[in-house]
């Protein structure tokens, strides 16, 4: 996949806007990932973990590739150290194949991740769920009922629950080379339904490529070659406006320089919302390669004012930075800040209301010793009784296992 990407050239650059009057509102800051993540070009694919603290690329041809300088596709990662730079990449071998392998997301708990593995092109791209338990990785490949491309290129999208795939490929009704569809899970199988075509609000007669689903489920955020752009992709957002997936807010390219003359594909946002890693170029030396991008409000998701803390089966123990910087930040101006402790059905119900509850007050105790004051904070305990996912299957009880903390400004 993304052959087309290798002939793109890349450059260095510190990118910022100006905005006349009665112009779209500007975008204060746009800044080129400095370092190594950015030495080996093409770079496609960048996906961050859900507490953002990791970026996840692909290296293409890369003489580092497991395959060496013919392998299409591997997988990087690099850890983040600052607000906007990232220590030195790191191949993910387990993932990894002489092949094309691309990493498109996480679910929620970080350690299920949707995997692109194999040839790759037309028909033969097989995706599979990669699953880390206790440091071990599983491989699951997951069938998606009347999966017809017809195109070399495609892409995917999962949401952090796991029951929903955006793709793009090329299917029957195709408006132009690539569309995006939407695909649910069936049940708790690793089956899909047919992909179903988002409609002609979201597609055009160009490309429609690498879909960002926000946390809001609602905000997607789409490259296109099609409408405004100068048939190389731009990045647009449009909102679902209902539960059938065929409703849409007329799609709007977001304005430079998040936009360049060259191509701007591959979004992805921070849990914040307000800031996105992007493959894109500056239209001074138009050389490829990851970006930052700060977005002012309106092109923001809807506001989510939540975050969920996962935990180990019966462990009340936190992860050494069990919540972003940036959402610390947000809980540091709210006004009330709620607390829920949850468990999986595994127990009697006694023991799991009080596990509940002591996973809720770690959490608690956590945020107090980074200064937030404990009057703001309530604490609750549900033990097993409020489950987000079925509990028959050990992704569905890992998704229960949590805190879920909502707040108000």
């Amino acid at each position: 996949m993304w052959t087309h990407l290798s002939i793109w050239l890349f450059a260095l650059a510190l990118v910022s806007a100006t905005a006349q009057e009665n112009e779209l509102p500007k975008i204060t800051r746009k800044w080129r990932v400095p370092g190594e993540v950015n030495a080996h070009q093409p770079v496609v694919a960048p996906v961050l973990s859900p507490d953002g603290s990791v970026l996840y690329f692909s290296r293409k041809y890369y003489p580092g590739n497991i395959g060496g300088s013919s392998d299409p596709d591997d997988i990087w990662l690099a850890h983040r150290t600052s607000d906007s730079t990232w220590g030195t990449p790191q191949r993910l071998d387990v993932l990894n194949t002489p092949n094309s392998d691309v990493l498109f997301g996480f679910a929620a708990d970080g350690k299920t991740a949707l995997v692109q593995r194999g040839s790759g092109g037309g028909e033969t791209e097989q995706f599979v769920l990669a699953r880390e338990i206790n440091g071990r990785w599983s491989f699951e490949p997951i069938t998606i009922e009347g999966y017809t491309n017809h195109s070399s290129y495609y892409y995917a999208f999962m949401t952090p629950d796991m029951r929903t795939l955006v793709l793009s490929l090329e299917g029957p009704d195709t408006r132009g080379g690539l569309d995006l569809y939407v695909s649910h899970r069936i049940g708790e199988s690793l089956h899909w339904s047919t992909p179903q075509n988002l409609g002609s609000t979201v597609n055009s007669s160009g490309m429609e490529s690498s879909p960002f689903l926000a946390r809001d489920g609602r905000t997607l955020y789409y490259a296109s070659s099609g409408f405004a752009s100068n048939g190389k992709y731009d990045i647009y957002m449009t909102r679902r406006l209902d539960d059938s997936w065929q409703q849409w807010s007329e799609p709007v390219r977001l304005p430079p320089p998040i936009n360049t003359d060259e191509m701007d594909l591959c979004w992805w946002l921070f849990p914040t919302g307000d800031t996105a890693v992007y493959v894109s170029t500056d239209n001074g030396t138009r050389r490829m390669g990851i970006y930052l991008a700060i977005l002012e409000k309106q092109y923001q998701p809807l506001p989510i004012r939540s975050w969920q803390v996962r935990f180990d089966f019966n462990s009340a123990v936190l992860s050494p930075q069990p919540i972003p910087d940036s959402i610390v930040a947000l809980l540091r101006t709210a006004r009330n800040i709620r607390l829920a402790g949850h468990t999986d059905s595994i127990g009697a119900d006694q023991y799991n209301q009080r596990l509940s509850q002591a996973r809720a007050r770690a959490v608690r105790n956590w945020l107090v010793e980074r200064g937030l004051s404990p009057q703001r904070i309530t604490v609750a305990a549900y033990g097993r009784h409020r489950p987000i996912a079925p509990n028959s299957t050990d992704a569905g009880r890992m998704l229960n296992r949590r805190v879920e903390i909502e707040w108000e400004d």
